[in-house]
């Protein structure tokens, strides 16, 4: 967090505990004390900030700063949409089917 915006006040977070059962909020605090560990900043990197920086001095070392492409985003099939229509396909008769004649037969014999 940077900005004083992005800081809540702890009233805002407080729950109704009497909804929440003793097995319940046992757990939830087995479950936070068998994951929390020792904060070790160092583990973290801000790359955004990295590659930023980067870049600047590569601009002011006179190099060419070339915009990323945007990413190509693939069309999303709405499935049921596509069910549908296959649907509503499949309902309608084969145009072939409805202009035909009926085939008369000449009996053998």
């Amino acid at each position: 967090m940077f900005f004083s915006n992005e800081v809540r006040k702890t009233d805002e977070f407080h729950a109704d505990l009497s909804l929440v059962k003793e097995k319940e909020l046992a757990l939830a605090e087995s479950l936070i004390e068998a994951l929390a560990t020792a904060f070790e900043p160092e583990k973290y990197k801000d790359e955004y900030r990295e590659n930023l920086l980067r870049r600047i001095e590569a601009k002011k070392a006179g190099d060419v700063v070339v915009a990323t492409p945007e990413p190509h985003h693939e069309k999303v099939v709405d499935i049921m949409e596509a069910l549908k229509a296959s649907l509503a396909v499949a309902r309608k008769p084969a145009a072939s089917a409805t202009s035909t004649k009926p085939v008369k037969r000449k009996a053998w014999g």
